[in-house]
């Protein structure tokens, strides 16, 4: 990446990221006069957690860019998609971010797919071996 598609990229972060945060802040504020919204608040706080742990910008937040998605250039990592495979997801939100995600990124479909066949395969060889694995 040269110098200046990078500060190109940097800016679409930050900019993504205001509008996270923004996000966040209303949903927070809405929580403290209204204690019913609090779906919209945990929903928030996901969004921006995995935007700050991914650097991916979710396709409602790069429409507003008038970003495509291959400008967002982050994916989900390798260990999200692993948890997502395992049904470790840690809340209903963040599966709802995961598999947003994967109805547009090819590149992290193809992985969940390789992830899908080590395990599978690493599962028939503890059974050939008669070794116990999890579930799932």
């Amino acid at each position: 990446m040269n110098k200046r598609s990078n500060l190109t990229h940097i800016k679409r972060l930050l900019a993504a990221n205001r509008i996270l945060n923004v996000e966040y802040e209303a949903a927070r504020a809405a929580l403290t006069r209204e204690p019913g919204t609090v779906e919209a608040w945990i929903m928030a706080t996901c969004r921006l957690k995995v935007f700050l742990r991914t650097r991916a910008i979710p396709p409602d937040v790069a429409k507003k860019l008038n970003l495509v998605p291959r400008d967002t250039f982050h994916h989900v990592s390798n260990d999200d998609l692993e948890s997502y495979y395992l049904n470790r997801t840690s809340s209903p939100t963040e599966l709802a971010v995961v598999e947003e995600h994967l109805l547009w990124c090819h590149d992290c479909l193809d992985r969940l797919e390789s992830i899908e066949r080590f395990v599978k395969l690493l599962r028939a060889g503890a059974a050939r071996d008669g070794i116990a694995s999890e579930p799932g």
